[in-house]
């Protein structure tokens, strides 16, 4: 029972200390996948507008 015990307390504080990590990782992905996000929707507007004066230019 007292194996258990310090098992699951050891279980338990290294847990607890791998949430700030945690927090941090997904703090600087979901950051990292929304940078990424905005410069591909820069990426496709410039795009977009770069057909659109090349159609203007057609007609």
């Amino acid at each position: 029972l007292i194996t258990t015990t310090v098992a699951i307390a050891i279980a338990t504080t290294t847990t607890i200390k791998l949430i700030p990590t945690t927090i941090t990782t997904v703090t600087t992905r979901m950051t990292t996948t929304m940078i990424t996000n905005d410069n591909n929707n820069d990426n496709n507007r410039n795009n977009d507008n770069k057909v659109y004066a090349h159609i203007k230019k057609l007609y």
